[in-house]
């Protein structure tokens, strides 16, 4: 099992493609049995990938700019209007078929939901205050504002019917978007306006709109996946199976784990994965959910988060990874790579961190109060030196400066200067335009984070130089 690192990105969405390759943000790591490599760096400095879009067998993401306008790009940063419309700011959107559907404000109130059609190039819109939206055969469902309100249009965007449960006021914890089984949509509501207390999952008729049915827990639930004719629930350290059709119980155990939240129950059809944030535990149970198979105990400082949903591929298990502490949160991303051919070995598994490319961090003294740090690295992969710099920049300006999650080592000299320093290689041509991105992107998140430094709260600034 390997654990590979890459720059994290707030709301990151990873996804694997059919040439098993996973996309984080704007970059593509291919995570073959040769190792990790980064195949495309992205021109575009951005902080948020809020949807990846397939379109024509190619992936574009929707990228978040300082002014959070959000726009459409393919995989080199490339600006791309795929639909036909002018400049809008997305909140979601995803694509089905040849159609792309989604969510656009224009400002704080006003919102819309549209729909494209690539090949008519028919643009729909429809203002109303939604947030998730998706495309289920020839219907659109998208959830409001409101908590407990689901609409059903066709892809005109004219109103099928509407569903409201009022007992519900909040939209929190666990994942609730729309998931699709068969004549029903499924989703988790939120908690009861009346009772904070309860959570409750709904199944509802996609034809008419009603109630198929309803499923009432004590206390808000940390997780809920649908996933072929089963509903499978994380709430605290239990593990809940509902049969999709009806609702009924089908199993449910105790993990044994001392998790009260921000669990996942998840299954990629021959395993189950019981993810625990609170033990950075992951157990591994039969396609039954009977036997444990194993334990995969994460290595310090990573663990899980249940909104980070694991995905599966060519015969591997992928679960993205955070840290534990706050101060790094936003530095650095794991993930964890798991061959189900290790699993089938049985225990001890073991996690090995990737090896890191070696860099000399260093603070030198410009004057009497007045200090840079300086990073050295002397390494010939170029992708190895992006994805590796990036981070330990990152972790520099977080763990020195000032910011909303500060640590006990804030340098008060710290001028804000981070130079890194490069040994020269026979690089590819594009070598110096790719450091010029990284240390670009590195100014944003800075500035995203609010991160500045010393006494005197300068800004923080990250360069780079060959050397010979």
């Amino acid at each position: 099992m390997k654990l590979v690192l890459m720059p994290n990105i707030p709301s990151v969405n990873c996804i694997i493609d059919a040439r098993a390759q996973v996309i984080s943000g704007s970059e593509l790591f291919d995570v073959s049995d040769s190792g990790v490599a980064i195949s495309i760096y992205a021109e575009s400095i951005h902080d948020s990938i809020w949807c990846d879009v397939k379109y024509k067998e190619n992936t574009y993401f929707v990228r978040k700019d300082r002014d959070k306008r959000k726009t459409i790009m393919d995989g080199s940063g490339n600006a791309v209007n795929i639909f036909g419309a002018d400049e809008m700011e997305f909140v979601s959107g995803s694509h089905v078929q040849n159609r792309f559907v989604g969510v656009k404000r224009l400002s704080a109130r006003k919102r819309f939901v549209y729909s494209y059609d690539y090949s008519s190039k028919e643009l729909y819109e429809l203002e109303v205050r939604a947030l998730h939206v998706s495309q289920v055969d020839d219907g659109i469902y998208f959830r409001c504002l409101t908590p407990g309100v689901v609409h059903k249009c066709n892809i005109q965007l004219e109103a099928l019917w509407i569903f409201e449960h009022q007992r519900f006021s909040h939209n929190i914890h666990a994942n609730t978007a729309l998931q699709e089984y068969k004549d029903s949509i499924i989703i988790y509501l939120g908690t009861n306006k009346d009772d904070m207390n309860d959570g409750e999952i709904v199944a509802i008729h996609k034809d008419k709109g009603s109630l198929k049915w309803s499923r009432i827990f004590p206390g808000a639930i940390d997780n809920c996946q649908v996933i072929g004719n089963k509903v499978y629930i994380a709430h605290a350290a239990n593990m809940i199976v509902l049969d999709s059709n009806t609702g009924e119980t089908l199993l449910e155990r105790d993990s044994g784990l001392r998790a009260d939240k921000n669990t996942t129950l998840w299954t990629d059809g021959e395993y189950h994965y019981f993810l625990s944030n609170k033990d950075k535990i992951i157990r591994v149970y039969d396609n039954e959910l009977v036997d444990l198979i194993g334990e995969i105990e994460l290595p310090t400082p990573y663990t899980v988060h249940p909104g980070n949903i694991p995905f599966s591929g060519e015969g591997k298990v992928y679960i993205p990874l955070v840290t534990d502490s706050m101060t790094l949160k936003s530095v650095v991303y794991g993930l964890l790579i798991i061959k189900k051919s290790e699993l089938q070995l049985g225990m001890p598994y073991e996690v090995d961190l990737e090896r890191q490319p070696e860099m000399d961090t260093s603070c030198v003294g410009i004057e009497e109060k007045s200090e840079r740090y300086e990073i050295s690295i002397n390494h010939s992969v170029l992708d190895d030196i992006l994805r590796f710099c990036e981070i330990e920049i990152r972790r520099i300006a977080a763990v020195h400066g000032n910011q909303m999650y500060s640590s006990n080592e804030i340098n008060p000299k710290f001028n804000g200067s981070i130079l890194l320093r490069v040994a020269k290689y026979d690089f590819a041509d594009d070598a110096k335009k790719k450091l010029d991105f990284m240390v670009n992107r590195v100014s944003e998140w800075v500035d995203i984070m609010g991160i500045t430094a010393g006494m005197e709260k300068k800004e923080v600034k990250a360069s780079w130089k060959f050397e010979s």
